[in-house]
């Protein structure tokens, strides 16, 4: 159960803490704090995913849900299910994009 300050404040205004149970929940709101900073990390990873998949290569994902959206070994976002087929044409795309700036700077 989730317990704000706030609402042990109110349980324990006449109680003094001992150095335990105010460790223990020190504890409890940097773990929470820790989470939610990954989880906005998480978050901002997964729209500029999404971003670059739209932008850059001119796909949507259409079916983005929970399991579509995978975290590697190193905890970075990976967006799966695209369809293979529109992910290599996107991937065709970029390489002549890539190309053609290459050929431009070695012919300038």
């Amino acid at each position: 159960m989730d317990v704000s300050l706030r609402h042990m404040t109110g349980i324990l205004q006449d109680r003094p803490l001992k150095a335990f149970q105010i460790a223990a929940i020190c504890r409890e709101v940097s773990a929470s704090v820790d989470q939610t900073r990954a989880d906005h990390a998480h978050g901002r990873q997964v729209v500029s995913g999404l971003l670059y998949m739209h932008e850059e290569l001119g796909l949507a994902h259409g079916a983005l849900s929970c399991s579509t959206i995978l975290l590697d070994l190193n905890g970075r976002v990976k967006i799966g299910k695209f369809e293979r087929e529109r992910v290599r044409a996107a991937l065709l795309i970029l390489s002549q994009r890539m190309s053609a700036i290459l050929s431009s700077k070695t012919d300038g």
